[in-house]
């Protein structure tokens, strides 16, 4: 191939390659070039490259979704329409990403008055569209979202339904039904003769769905509806006709009571506040004659709306509408209304401002919160899909208070089970806290009866690697506990649809809350910080605690984490105190005089992990520093302890002068196993300038003894 001539300056020596350059030399019996030249150079980036991923995924807090930057729109493939009948048609169609998905559709090519039916799948779809018109034309369209909120509308696609001899002559008008509450309801129609006809149908609020047959006579269907079915909520009801030849479902109508009806609530407890709002469609403006005349005096009772735009409460402010307030009365009354009713199939909208919204829903009866859809440049979707995550909060919050010490001292709660399903309810007559994180956001209330079916269900071997700790903290009466952490499989280290911000404060007495500064707002507090779980992985939580001041004795209380792996620790850095949470549910904060705030650092650690605690394994006394000193100086100490048994320690830290006198407690009670530091600012007990000199520091503790000396100078 070549020839090789070999000095002493290079170990492969002069070469002569057969080709020209010498990368291009291939065949190479010594000293290969050609081959090192693609081996090395070549392949390096690949194996950089793979060895780089390999490392990526082995990590369990990896996640894709925090850096995936997908800018395709999502896919529409394989439609296609099956099952075409008279009355009803199914639709199936894939998509290349998860998405969420729907089929919009209607009888003209406008969309005038178009319907829109979810699909329940991800990647594969369906929906079956019923209560069709017989010998219609119908247009459609499929719409899919993904996570990012990138809309696709397919082309315009169309079907047409066959014709069917059961509706030959059948009327119906729904408007023309009477629906007073209390009262029997008639429901007519006409057809011809002959057909077995039944009606279906359902109160407003109630899944449960009632039948009855109807009873001909010459082409007349009639059938009763009893008066106790009959009421505010309305009614939906469907007609199903028979023949030998066919059997067809008509569409299902919903009737509300033409007349305004009176509902009623009594306030569950005097002398406290409630967050309230009123079940009627239309808003109340001037909310101080309404409660006037429900509640009497205006010096018994104060009612507080609440400005979204602005993000402050307005006194006398606007309820009713589907917006809400504070309420306080200071005696047990009810109070009532007369107002229009909502049809049961009725979506209501609430117009939402970036930040928080005081809500309530305007139906008589409940709904879920999760069958609300959600409306953002002219999209609509779920409340639980992807893209609207980046929209509006899953969590709610409400409010309970039944202490009657005309205080604002109650307590709230939320829909926390989001983390596997929701199935809370918006119940009448009560006020919601709901966050939007944009302006421009619809809120559509659905009252549809059917439970919430959101996709990707959680499987029981994941529920059991999630965990949750609630904290809650009370001072002078008053208590808080809308503070959340925890882990979970399906969440992110960053701020995600798991996370909630805290709703605005209910006391100044007592406030407790997550920091992060990282996310979004201006260092607002946070009520949910769901961790993504990790085998390996440790988290910290910051607790910011707040109260007024003179509120000294401030008492800090948490849940246990349940079957969660590992250790978790709250640790004080003022006062250098270290909790095992799970031998203890309380912390008692001492507050320095003038204190308001005190941030907690909360850490998870998993058992293979080394410890956050740090634990000596015998006492000691430092050096103290500064030393000499003029206006402080922090004394270090150790409590020994291990892993096995972490409970507090006796020990006592005092202060001798020369003479032997004590002139400072600095320590008196017990700690934890730790590394702690103390300050002594020169002053004895009654907080009195010593004088300079030498003094001993003294440390007893469980057969322990000892000293350093601490020198005080001008």
């Amino acid at each position: 191939n070549r020839n090789l001539k070999r000095d002493e300056g290079n170990a492969c020596g002069e070469a002569t390659y057969a080709n020209k350059p010498a990368a291009k030399s291939w065949i190479e019996n010594e000293c290969s070039f050609g081959s090192n030249e693609v081996a090395v150079n070549w392949n390096a980036p690949a194996a950089f490259l793979a060895g780089a991923v390999e490392a990526i995924y082995a990590d369990t807090s990896f996640h894709v979704r925090r850096h995936a930057i997908d800018t395709l729109l999502p896919l529409i493939d394989s439609v296609i329409v099956t099952g075409l009948d008279a009355d009803r048609v199914a639709i199936a169609w894939l998509t290349d990403k998860c998405v969420s998905a729907s089929v919009h559709y209607a009888a003209d090519s406008a969309f005038t008055h178009a319907l829109q039916k979810f699909s329940e799948g991800t990647t594969r779809h369906s929906v079956t569209l019923v209560g069709l018109t017989p010998s219609t034309r119908y247009f459609y369209r499929i719409v899919s979202i993904d996570y990012r909120g990138a809309v696709l509308k397919s082309p315009m696609r169309d079907f047409t339904t066959p014709s069917s001899p059961v509706l030959n002559g059948f009327s119906f008008d729904p408007a023309a039904v009477p629906a007073i509450p209390g009262s029997d309801m008639k429901i007519g129609f006409i057809a011809g003769p002959g057909l077995g006809a039944t009606l279906a149908y359902s109160v407003g609020g109630d899944a449960q769905q009632k039948q009855m047959p109807f009873i001909e006579m010459s082409g007349i269907y009639t059938a009763t509806i009893p008066g106790p079915d009959v009421s505010a909520a309305g009614l939906l009801l469907s007609i199903t006709l028979t023949s030998i030849e066919d059997t067809i479902a008509t569409q299902t109508w919903a009737i509300a009571p033409g007349s305004q009806v009176r509902l009623s609530d009594t306030l569950p407890c005097a002398q406290a506040y409630q967050l309230l709002s009123v079940p009627m469609p239309a808003q109340i403006t001037n909310s101080f004659d309404f409660f006037r005349v429900q509640l009497g005096d205006s010096a018994s009772w104060r009612y507080y709306g609440y400005d979204a735009m602005k993000g402050n409460y307005i006194s006398n402010g606007t309820i009713g509408g589907g917006l809400g307030g504070w309420l306080y009365a200071g005696e047990k009354m009810a109070l009532s209304i007369e107002a229009s009713a909502l049809k049961p199939d009725s979506i209501f909208p609430i117009p939402l401002s970036q930040g928080w919204n005081c809500i309530g829903n305007p139906f008589s009866f409940p709904i879920f919160w999760e069958n609300s859809f959600v409306r953002f440049e002219g999209n609509v979707m779920r409340l639980f899909d992807a893209a609207a995550r980046q929209i509006i909060r899953r969590q709610l919050f409400w409010y309970s208070d039944t202490t009657g010490d005309r205080m604002n001292n109650g307590r709230y709660f939320s829909n926390r089970d989001i983390l596997f399903v929701d199935s809370a309810r918006l119940i009448p007559w009560r006020g919601y806290w709901v966050y939007a994180e944009k302006n421009g956001v619809e809120l559509l209330l659905n009252p549809a009866t059917d439970r919430p079916m959101m996709p990707m269900a959680k499987t029981m071997d994941i529920k059991r690697k999630q965990w949750q700790i609630r904290f809650s903290v009370c001072a002078n009466g008053s208590c808080d506990d809308a503070a959340v952490i925890g882990e979970s499989p399906w969440a992110l280290d960053e701020y995600d649809e798991f996370d909630s911000p805290k709703p605005p404060n209910v006391s100044d007495d007592a406030v407790v809350g997550l920091l992060h500064p990282g996310w979004p707002g201006d260092s607002r507090m946070f009520a949910a910080d769901i961790a993504r779980s990790s085998e390996t992985g440790n988290h910290e939580w910051q607790v910011n605690v707040q109260t007024r001041p003179g509120n000294e004795n401030v008492i800090l209380s948490w849940n246990a984490p349940g079957d969660a792996n590992g250790f978790f620790y709250l640790h004080d850095a003022k006062s250098d105190r270290t909790i095992d949470m799970a031998r203890t549910n309380t912390y008692a904060l001492s507050l320095l005089p003038g204190e308001t705030r005190r941030v907690l650092s909360v850490k998870a650690s998993r058992l293979a992990d080394t410890r956050f605690l740090s634990m000596p394994t015998a006492w000691s006394i430092s050096k103290s520093a500064p030393n000499p000193f003029t206006k402080a100086t922090i004394i270090t100490f150790s409590v020994p302890g291990n892993t096995a048994d972490i409970r507090p320690r006796p020990i006592g830290i005092f202060v001798f002068d020369v003479m032997g006198r004590r002139v400072r407690t600095l320590v008196n009670g017990t700690r934890y196993p730790g590394i702690h530091s103390v300050i002594w600012d020169g002053t004895d007990d009654r907080h009195r300038r010593l004088r300079r000199g030498m003094y001993i520091v003294h440390c007893r503790a469980d057969g322990f003894s000892g000293s350093m000396k601490a020198h005080l100078i001008e």
